[in-house]
Parts: C-alpha cells; sequence; structure tokens
C-alpha cells in the first residue's frame, strides 16, 4: 500500500518470512499494521478501553470480502484510539491527536466499509 504522507511523517518497516509489518508516524502517534498468514495482534484489552469517554465496536467488510473487528474511542483527555483487526491482519493507531486520527481515519475508512 502507498500512502501521500504529509511533511514530517516518518515510515518504519519490518519483515520476516511470516509477516510484514510498517507503521507510518505523525503527530507523535503511529498507525501501525501488520499482515501475514500467522499475524494475529488479538483483540484489545480491556485495559486499553478503560477510561473512554467515547466507545465504538462494529464490525466491518473489507474490499476482499473478510469480516473484521472494529474498535475506536476517546479518552477523556481527548486522545484518540482505534483497532480494526481480522485473522492474519491489523491496523491501529494509539495517543494520537485529533489532527493525526482525522488523518489515520481516512486511510483506515479506505481500506474497509461499514458491514451491513
Amino acid at each position: 500500500m502507498r500512502l501521500a504522507l504529509p511533511k514530517g511523517a516518518k515510515v518504519r518497516r519490518g519483515q520476516d518470512i511470516d509477516y510484514h509489518t510498517a507503521a507510518v508516524r505523525y503527530g507523535g502517534a503511529w498507525l501501525s499494521t501488520g499482515v501475514g498468514p500467522h499475524w494475529s495482534a488479538g483483540l484489545p484489552q480491556e485495559s486499553e478501553m478503560l477510561g473512554l469517554a467515547a466507545l465504538v465496536e462494529r464490525d466491518v467488510v473489507t474490499p476482499w470480502g473478510d469480516v473484521a473487528a472494529e474498535y475506536r474511542g476517546v479518552r477523556t483527555s481527548g486522545v484518540r484510539w482505534r483497532f480494526l483487526g481480522m485473522f492474519g491482519a491489523t491496523i491501529e493507531y494509539e495517543t494520537a491527536d485529533t489532527s493525526a486520527a482525522a488523518y489515520f481515519d481516512r486511510i483506515i475508512d479506505s481500506l474497509c466499509w461499514t458491514h451491513s
């Protein structure tokens, strides 16, 4: 996947025989992805969802027809958090401010749509 990076964004990548990871740093937060036949970040821990002022949980469908679980929230401090995952692939960010979250959300939203 190729992305239009805003000024000041940084990229890091990792890969081995089983998986590939990539991350983009923008606005002090990282958008991280992981893909591979043995990749699984699991679902978010309960402790990650504590302290959220708002929490949305829903299923989404990828362009390939796979159903993925999505969790997103806003902490009382205004910091944003989002996780989208299915077996073999995840994309997520934590501790994003409003600007970084908006940039990351455009990327994630281009990869899936709401399950109807």
